[in-house]
Order: C-alpha cells, then sequence, then structure tokens
C-alpha cells in the first residue's frame, strides 16, 4: 500500500495538534482508499462534539474526494481519455433518479 500522510506543527484555536493518512491499496483491480487519522482538541470539547467533528473530516477526506474524482477525466498511460469512472457515476445518478420517480409515482 501508498501511504500518504500529513501532520500539523501545533498552534493555536481549536485544533491542538491533527495528524492524517491517506492508505492507497490495490485489490482486485480497484484502487481502495481510506483515511485514518487523529486530533487533540483544546479545551473542553465534549465527545458528542469530537464524534461529529470525526465523521465530518473522515466524510470530507473520503466519500467527497471519490465523488470529486469520479467527476473528473482520468488520462490513462497511453494519453488516451478513460471516461469509465464519470460513466459509473452517471449510472449511478440515472438509477436514483429512476428509483425517485417510481416512489413518488407509487405514492
Amino acid at each position: 500500500p501508498l501511504f500518504l500522510g500529513a501532520r500539523t506543527r501545533g498552534g493555536g484555536g481549536l485544533i491542538s495538534r491533527l495528524e492524517g493518512a491517506y492508505i492507497i491499496d490495490e485489490k482486485k483491480g480497484a484502487s481502495v482508499i481510506s483515511f485514518d487519522f487523529s486530533a487533540d482538541l483544546a479545551g473542553g470539547v465534549p465527545d458528542l462534539v469530537k464524534k461529529a467533528i470525526g465523521h465530518m473530516v473522515v466524510d470530507i477526506a473520503t466519500v467527497q474526494m471519490r465523488d470529486y474524482a469520479e467527476r473528473q477525466t482520468v488520462m490513462s498511460r497511453g494519453g488516451s481519455v478513460v471516461d469509465n469512472r464519470v460513466s459509473r457515476l452517471e449510472e449511478r445518478q440515472k438509477k436514483a433518479s429512476i428509483l425517485e420517480a417510481e416512489h413518488i409515482s407509487a405514492a
């Protein structure tokens, strides 16, 4: 696997320390990307708020990054354009629209 990490050097504000890393692995011909992070928050931040912030960071780092990447045109090594990720995204959006229309008409 490939690891891409970063960390803060300290400072003021709500977050006193932040470390994170993307782990990129190849499984069955597909890239599997995960994100691991830890943070120290300044002050008495309730656990509920810490969990909410953690979920938000992971969502931004993984789900939103995947959505952004799937919208982009991917270039292959030979220089030809590969649009399969965009096509899969459009396919999922089309299926979601059909299911939504079926749900509305059934109601």
